[in-house]
């Protein structure tokens, strides 16, 4: 942590300085007479969990936009999951521990600093129990339907991605599950199969989930059978792009496409790339949705705008050639804060479209 100046040598406030990441400080206040230690980390920690329901499954630190750059921290029923991605919180990690274990009790406290984020500070993965007792193999976590019921999702948050699941888009599973009652879905980059429960739960007809992870798939068609919706929910092995591509060519149309890749856009550097990418999926997804349907389209990378991801879906539905419009727009929700002088915490990014 340093005081950082300006060019004209005046202090501007207190950041994490590493200069061996491609962000070399992060700031912490603006203030420079009001310096960060762990009393301040504790407060502001304790001030994100005041700020988030008080159970249930939420994120309860959102980084840049609780203040604290590098700390995210998730919970899931009675398991609080973190992980650091910053050199400088890296160095109080214990007292994060503290802080968590204060104002967040729970059963287990695990951590799971092992994301791409520790590789670009130059710090070796680490994750593991914490305090207290060692999670079930999957966490079982209730999520409320669109109609007030609930379906259960399972989580895995020693080897799932990120702390194990995707808070982020409980609302989105819920605006998917509405819209399902008699129709036939396909659920791309299914992951774990959180959209597939909902789809199911709100009367699908039937439900495909392709993903190219066999254990992703496997939890999911657990999942699928302890919330009794196996007999309506299929899982097929293989890459989302070929998958379309196969569909189509086998004839396959749906009432319901959801597209929700892995951040496709790691930095400014592959916007481009993936901007191809996502085009490429939201065409294929628009070709095989029958009329009347919808295509649910997300993207999760930060440097994708809001506005070039409908720019990228109107070139998408122009080249499927497929009339389609904006019904909704989706994406975080409350726990998942934006900060105004951060907008690249905007980093979820959805479109409901729909198919005259």
């Amino acid at each position: 942590m340093a005081l950082i100046r300006s060019a004209d040598g005046a202090p501007r406030g207190w950041g994490f300085v590493s200069l061996r990441s491609q962000i070399r400080v992060r700031m912490l206040t603006f203030d420079p007479g009001e310096p960060f230690d762990d009393s301040t980390l504790t407060a502001l920690i304790a001030g994100a969990i005041r700020r988030r329901p008080p159970s249930g499954a939420a994120r309860l630190v959102h980084a840049e936009s609780d203040g604290l750059p590098g700390l995210v921290v998730d919970r899931y029923g009675d398991t609080v999951v973190f992980a650091i991605s910053s050199a400088g919180l890296e160095r109080r990690a214990d007292a994060v521990a503290r802080a968590l274990g204060e104002h967040a009790p729970s059963r287990s406290l695990y951590e799971r600093s092992d994301g791409d984020g520790r590789t670009q500070e130059r710090l070796p993965p680490r994750s593991g129990l914490v305090a207290g007792a060692e999670p079930p193999e999957l966490v079982p976590v209730p999520e409320a339907t669109h109609d007030g019921g609930s379906v259960t999702l399972l989580v895995d948050v020693r080897r799932g991605h990120k702390t194990g699941g995707y808070l982020d888009q409980a609302e989105s599973r819920r605006v998917v599950g509405a819209l399902s009652r008699g129709a036939d879905v396909l659920n791309l980059f299914s992951y774990t199969g959180g959209f597939g429960l909902h789809a199911a739960a709100g009367g699908a007809s039937s439900v495909l989930e392709i993903d190219s992870s066999a254990p992703a798939l496997a939890v999911a068609a657990r999942a699928a059978a302890e919330n009794g919706l196996g007999d309506r929910i299929a899982h097929r092995r293989a890459d989302a792009f070929e998958a379309l591509r196969a569909l189509e060519a086998e004839g396959r149309t749906f009432d319901v496409v959801v597209v929700d890749p892995p951040k496709l856009a790691a930095g400014a550097a592959h916007v481009a790339r993936a901007s191809r990418a996502y085009k490429d999926l939201l065409r294929l997804s628009l070709r095989i949705v029958r009329p009347g349907g919808h295509v649910a389209g997300f993207s999760c990378s930060g440097a994708i705008s809001a506005a070039l991801f409908q720019q990228i879906a109107w070139s998408a539905a122009l080249e499927a050639p497929r009339d389609a419009a904006i019904v909704r727009r989706l994406g975080q929700p409350p726990d998942h804060p934006v900060l105004l002088t951060f907008p690249e915490s905007e980093y979820l990014k959805g479109l409901l479209l729909r198919v005259p």
